[in-house]
């Protein structure tokens, strides 16, 4: 982490703080299939295979339930190796006539599918969620959550500009952007809900464009984000427009 330039360290500490969020957000659904697995470990009359299959699932949702409460910074590759230990699981021959109907094959793919998918990405997240809670990164790391507060607050300053969007083709959202001295600073919430922070990052100054050309509609370019057609009231676009032209 040390190694990458300043604006990509305060980005990848951006993406890591709303990750850490994702996962609070991820702990009560958890401990309920943690429970329903434990219970299956000690009350299932399954062939002695599959309870130990089942008993294995069990300590390992334990594991990770205990590391996403404690907010560990491990806690992404052990949701890696859950994931990839439910695939492996699915593919245990044992002798369930279910699994030889379309439906109950076609549930297996599916599902296979699904947790190598997310076991894969859990994965490739995980080493930068670790580098990005490490202690040298303290000082970076408070000052990206100085901004992530500044917004999320309930008053907004006037370096933050807020839209919203809601259509199918740019999706039900809440923008915020926060400028800096030296960097923009953009959050996306779901739609008027400023408390439900879903991804964040950090931008050089020149990475924000304006387009006011379409008839009254903003086209708005936020690095590799292109949002187009946006109605905008007029001072959230004159103050858009100036924060931009500042940078």
């Amino acid at each position: 982490m040390k190694e990458l330039t300043e604006i990509d360290r305060l980005d990848s500490l951006a993406r890591a703080e709303v990750t850490g969020i994702l996962l609070s957000r991820a702990r009560l659904p958890l401990i309920i299939v943690t429970a329903f697995v434990v219970a299956l470990a000690v009350f299932a009359g399954a062939s002695s295979d599959e309870m130990v299959a089942v008993r294995v699932l069990a300590v390992l949702l334990v594991l990770t339930t205990i590391l996403v409460w404690q907010s560990s910074r491990y806690a992404l590759l052990a949701l890696a190796v859950l994931s990839f230990a439910f695939l492996v699981g699915i593919w245990l021959p044992f002798d369930d006539p279910d699994l030889h109907t379309l439906l109950g094959s076609t549930t297996r793919y599916v599902c296979s599918v699904m947790f190598a998918f997310a076991g894969y990405r859990w994965w490739t997240n995980g080493m930068p969620f670790i580098a990005a809670r490490s202690k040298e990164l303290d000082q970076e790391r408070s000052q990206v959550r100085a901004w992530i507060n500044e917004l999320k607050g309930s008053e907004q300053t006037d370096r933050v500009v807020q839209f919203s969007t809601g259509s199918f083709w740019t999706g039900y959202w809440t923008y915020r952007l926060l400028k800096t001295r030296s960097f923009w600073v953009i959050a996306r919430f779901k739609r008027a809900k400023t408390s439900r922070l879903m991804a964040c990052q950090v931008l050089e100054l020149g990475a924000v464009h304006i387009d006011d050309a379409n008839a009254g509609k903003v086209d708005i370019q936020m690095g590799n984000r292109s949002i187009s057609r946006i109605d905008l009231s007029r001072d959230v676009h004159e103050r858009l427009l100036r924060l931009a032209s500042e940078g």
